[in-house]
């Protein structure tokens, strides 16, 4: 199964596209992906771990299905 990519986005594409190029949203992001690699550099730390580990995981968690939602819809939406 093949993917044209030089067909014309479609409605729902442009809408996206949009919205994600928005600089709230950009930045949203960059905040995100500046979060998670503070948890991952305080997830080295045992005695960190020890007192802060259910809520840096927890966050992580969080970051982590921000991030893969968007992209196993769109998965779907591209594959069926």
């Amino acid at each position: 199964m093949t993917v044209s990519t030089t067909a014309e986005p479609t409605a729902s594409r442009r809408r996206l596209t949009t919205w994600i190029e928005q600089p709230r949203i950009q930045n949203s992001i960059i905040f995100l992906i500046v979060v998670n690699a503070v948890i991952m550099g305080l997830e080295t730390d045992s005695v960190v771990m020890v007192q802060w580990g259910a809520l840096l995981t927890t966050i992580d968690v969080a970051i982590l299905v921000v991030f893969g939602a968007p992209n196993v819809a769109a998965t779907i939406m591209l594959f069926g």
